[in-house]
C-alpha cells in the first residue's frame, strides 16, 4: 500500500488527525460486456476465414507462377501477402496494446508529426 506509514510519520512530526473525507479521484464508467465474447468469436472467426482464403489463393497463385517458370511473379505474390499480413498484424497489435486510440487516430497523429505518440489528438 502506498504511504502505509504516512499517518504514523505525520503524528511523529506533531500533526494530529482532525477528521477524514473521501474524495473520488476517478470516475470510470464500466462498459457492459453483454455479448462481448460472442462478438469476439464472430470477428475472430471471420478474420480467420478471410485469412485462410487469402493464404490459399496466394499459395495457388504462386504455385501456378512457378509451374509456368515465372519465379518473379511467385515472389511478387508472396511478398504482397507478407506485406498485407505484416501491416494487419502490426495494426492489430497497436489496437490490442493501446486501447485508447483507433487506427485512424494513430495515423492522424503520425501525419500531424507526433511520432511515437499513440494518444488521440484533441
Amino acid at each position: 500500500l502506498h504511504g502505509a506509514d504516512l499517518d504514523e510519520k505525520l503524528r511523529g512530526m506533531g500533526f494530529e488527525r482532525a477528521g477524514h473525507r473521501w474524495v473520488s479521484a476517478w470516475r470510470i464508467a464500466v462498459p457492459s460486456s453483454d455479448g462481448a465474447l460472442a462478438k469476439l468469436a464472430v470477428l475472430g472467426g471471420g478474420y480467420m476465414l478471410v485469412d485462410g482464403f487469402d493464404w490459399m489463393t496466394t499459395v495457388q497463385g504462386a504455385a501456378e507462377e512457378v509451374a509456368t517458370g515465372r519465379w518473379n511473379g511467385a515472389a511478387a505474390l508472396l511478398l504482397a501477402y507478407l506485406a498485407r499480413h505484416v501491416l494487419a498484424y502490426w495494426q492489430m497489435g497497436r489496437l490490442l496494446v493501446s486501447w485508447d486510440t483507433s487506427p485512424f487516430e494513430y495515423v492522424a497523429n503520425l501525419e500531424a508529426g507526433e511520432k511515437g505518440s499513440n494518444r488521440p489528438t484533441e
